[in-house]
């Protein structure tokens, strides 16, 4: 059977449990708990009658996570057949009352605490809930803690951020520090300037717009969404956010009529699907919120053709949907919908939609949702979906206050400062991907090995894509991106459609010679401190370092994406064909996407289903040579030692592992009374004509390399005075230019640095600088030598 997403075996957990020294029967129940929710339930009796306190504990010795109950009952004895055994439909009939999965119950004490503790549990749907108990190890995350907080903050009058949740993931901690986390009355200042702001650029809109009686509120672009539109407005036909996502629809038989409907309520409840763009216009650019707007479904029959057509043609149709139908950004709805049909009531849904409207959380949501809709409507045709108490434009105005955070300008200067851009990437375009399932070792052990150590499964995904960062880069100070979730604090919050995703700076200094478990903790309070200063947007984090807002990326070319969509386990599949289907998608190809981003090297994460999966993304090749396979090998060789070895120091050479260490069989053997000029010499000697140097634009002979670089060393001479082992900067593209240089400053003998011409300006002259370099060889110097 399957329980949240994954396939599970009562017996086998059954069987673990009773293998126990101290179990002397046990039954593993799927149920479904308050929140309609399955989870698993056990209960046990003993061999002497008491009741055990670290059942859990040893469970998760010899299970996956997704595999250890929930929640806990010990009985005296079972019902049991008439042949001996346990009854087990009499025992699922009886009401199910099970014990809290924590193994040390703190009451709460208080008015404050109470009430905290029943918020908590009903969130989390347990019976009860500790005052110590750590709210991420208890099935928490940030979208729940988002949930959580709005009715805390609702009930208590506070405002507590999830920054506060995970500084103190405790009902205690969390309120110890309340008086630290309350806004200033400055903030609600700026509350009242932003309210000022937006009421006069809607008055200014209304009044020029020619539409403007169909429109219902107009509100700025987030910068997210300005600046995936600019940047994808750069090259329409790149289909650079143009996303495309492929989902089955599992209804036997499918009723159009009901399914337009269902799309029709979701329009009229969610303001994102009805919206539009106008960035040249007005004041700034803004998004135009319209009452109403037709949803754009088509259909298309492909049953005469056969699987691989099928796949063929769909496949053909989204690359020329990219190519010939960027979207209208200026009119509503950025999104439309296109059901193949396939033969024998089999169907899937083609989604595509502007990212700018819509993140992963919210295209979860938006599918969960109308799968509902679409269910509800059979039981009830004059079904209505009740409006959220919050929206899109409640964002764009926590984002315009957050601009106005003088704290978080400050911590993000000086977080910045000194920094450094990684340098692993070459400038030849590519367009890799690579689909890592991870072994189930790590599976089943990561999950476990976080909850030990009161941190995420995200944190050590993140972990491990800076030290494979580190391994590319060699560079010991590593500068990458993290996408981040800036929804919105409210009760609603996680049901809002839009695009609430931020991609900041991470910075982590990595001492090689630390453990794994220093350096994962390490990169854990990182990412709590930055809690406080996500929200700021990258393109307002640009501006405070003076950087371009220009659609360039000044910080990194990288970044690091941890997806858990588990909104899709609250699907309604009492209309599926099969109440497997939703899981068992792989022959219909959901989640099958198109999806493009502006940075060069991606690696993204998930977890749901039962399996941990590796999306790794290339776009320029590795400076390193290794391909993207080798990559996502690599990172699951760091994610291993780093869960297993945790208390092991960090080795290099050991994850590269054979196929990737430096060779060191060498097939030519080298006197040691040569030099490499002397090689170089003998090859010129030997083989004038053969070709020395193989570019993309040019062939170099070895005659023509060492008159060349012969050159090069008497113009160094002429422009210097050189002496043996004096140091010449060579500041050149790689390409012939480079090694021609450099052999002829070897020549004229000296030593030659190479800076790459990449760099910021202010550490290619630190590098000449620093090591004395008597001479520079720059784009500009090659040019003169040219012409000599």
């Amino acid at each position: 059977m399957k329980v949240r997403g994954y396939r599970i075996e009562l017996g086998e957990i059954e069987s673990v449990m009773k293998g126990l020294s101290a179990v002397q029967e046990a039954v593993v129940l799927a149920t479904t708990n308050t929140q309609n929710l399955q989870e698993l339930v056990a209960y046990y009796s003993t061999t002497n009658g008491e009741e055990l306190s670290r059942l859990r504990e040893d469970l998760k010795e010899s299970l996956p996570e997704y595999m250890v109950p929930a929640r806990y009952l010990h009985v005296d004895q079972f019902p049991l057949t008439a042949n001996g055994k346990v009854d087990r439909k009499d025992w699922a009939d009886r009401s199910l009352e099970a014990a809290s999965a924590t193994t040390e119950y703190v009451a709460p004490e208080g008015k404050e605490e109470q009430q905290v503790a029943e918020l908590w549990a009903a969130e989390l749907a347990r019976e009860q809930v500790g005052v110590l108990d750590n709210f991420f190890e208890i099935g928490g995350d940030s979208i729940k803690a988002i949930r959580l907080l709005s009715r805390i903050n609702k009930a208590l009058g506070k405002r507590y951020e999830v920054a506060d949740l995970y500084q103190q993931p405790t009902i205690r901690g969390l309120l110890s520090q309340a008086a630290s986390t309350e806004k200033q009355n400055d903030t609600e200042a700026y509350y009242a300037e932003v309210a000022d702001e937006l009421a006069t650029l809607k008055a200014e809109v209304l009044k020029k717009h020619p539409e403007a009686d169909q429109l219902e509120d107009v509100y700025p672009m987030s910068d997210i969404e300005k600046g995936m539109v600019f940047t994808s407005r750069i090259d329409r036909a790149a289909g650079v956010y143009h996303d495309q996502l492929i989902f089955p629809i599992p209804y036997q038989p499918f009723d159009t009529h009901r399914f337009e409907k269902a799309m029709q309520l979701m329009v009229g409840k969610h303001p994102i699907l009805r919206t539009a763009f106008n960035l040249a216009d007005y004041a700034q650019p803004v998004q135009l919120l319209y009452h109403a707007t037709t949803p754009e479904i088509t259909y298309a029959d492909l049953s005469g053709l056969n699987p691989e057509e099928q796949r063929t043609a769909i496949g053909s149709y989204m690359e020329q949907e990219r190519r010939e139908r960027p979207f209208d950004l200026e009119k509503p709805g950025i999104w439309r919908m296109r059901v193949f049909s396939f033969g024998n009531e089999k169907r899937v849904m083609l989604l595509q939609f502007h990212h700018a409207i819509m993140d992963g959380w919210s295209v979860a949501s938006w599918i969960t949702e109308l799968n509902n809709t679409y269910a509800a409507l059979g039981a009830e045709p004059d079904t209505q979906l009740a409006p959220l108490s919050v929206s899109y434009r409640d964002y764009i105005v926590e984002e315009q206050v957050m601009k106005r955070s003088e704290q978080a300008k400050r911590f993000w200067s000086e977080y910045l400062a000194d920094r450094q851009r990684l340098d692993f990437l070459t400038e030849e375009p590519t367009d890799e991907k690579v689909v890592h399932l991870f072994g189930e070792d790590i599976q089943t052990r990561i999950e476990g090995f976080a909850h030990e150590q009161g941190m995420t499964v995200k944190t050590l995904g993140f972990a491990a894509y800076l030290y494979l960062l580190r391994m590319l880069s060699y560079e010991k100070d590593v500068l990458a991106g993290i996408i981040t979730n800036t929804r919105l604090m409210h009760e609603d919050g996680d049901q809002v459609l839009g695009c609430f995703l931020n991609s900041v700076p991470f910075r982590q200094k990595i001492d090689s010679s630390a453990r794994w478990i220093d350096f994962v903790k390490a990169v854990d309070d990182q990412l709590v401190a930055l809690k406080s200063y996500e929200k700021m947007t990258l393109a307002e984090i640009k501006q405070v370092l003076g950087e371009a807002n220009d659609g360039n990326r000044p910080f990194f070319d990288t970044v690091f994406n941890f997806i858990n969509f588990h909104v899709y386990e609250k699907i309604d599949s009492s209309e599926f064909a099969k109440a497997e289907d939703w899981f068992d998608m792989e022959d219909s190809g959901v989640f099958q996407l198109y999806e493009k981003a502006n940075t060069l090297f991606d690696v993204s994460v998930s977890m749901g289903g039962g399996s941990l999966v590796g999306n790794f993304f290339l776009y320029r090749t590795l400076k390193s040579g290794l391909s993207l396979d080798d990559i996502s090998k690599l990172y699951e060789r760091i994610l291993r030692q780093m869960i297993f070895q945790s208390d092991q120091p960090m080795d290099r050479q050991s994850l590269l592992g054979e196929s990737l260490q430096p060779s060191r069989n060498y097939t030519t053997d080298f006197s040691r009374e040569k030099t490499l000029l002397g090689v170089f010499d003998e090859q010129v000697a030997a083989h004038p004509d053969r070709p020395a140097i193989i570019t993309s634009r040019t062939t170099v002979s070895f005659r023509e390399f060492d008159a060349r670089a012969n050159a090069m060393a008497h113009y160094l001479h002429d422009q210097t005075e050189l002496t043996t082992g004096d140091i010449v900067a060579v500041e050149l593209p790689r390409d012939m230019e480079i090694m021609i240089a450099i052999l002829g400053v070897m020549k004229a003998g000296a030593a030659y640095l190479p800076i790459d011409p990449a760099y910021p300006a202010d550490r290619r002259k630190y590098l000449a600088e620093d090591s004395s370099a008597k001479f520079v060889i720059t784009q500009e110097i090659w040019d003169e030598f040219e012409l000599l």
